[in-house]
């Protein structure tokens, strides 16, 4: 099962205690559990687009010879 279902695909989506997904208010935050990267969204797409991101990145092949960066922060989805 672990290979259906890898740790690195882990998000948690927290939604906006004001947030109404049928009625269009889509508000609220993704975090990348295995990076801690996060970022605050106001629509689906902009969720969509984090983890397209982040599992972009996560493909990359590692530097040679180092620690990987396990660096997190706040990604800036609204700015695309």
């Amino acid at each position: 099962m672990s290979e259906l279902l890898p740790t690195n695909r882990v998000f948690l989506i927290r939604l906006s205690g004001d947030a109404e997904p049928a009625a269009g208010i889509q508000r609220g935050r993704i975090e990348h559990i295995r990076s801690g990267r996060f970022a605050q969204f106001s629509s689906f797409d902009k969720v969509e687009l984090f983890i397209s991101e982040v599992l972009s990145e996560e493909k990359e092949p590692e530097p040679t010879g180092g620690i990987p960066d396990q660096s997190t922060g706040k990604i800036d989805t609204d700015s695309h």
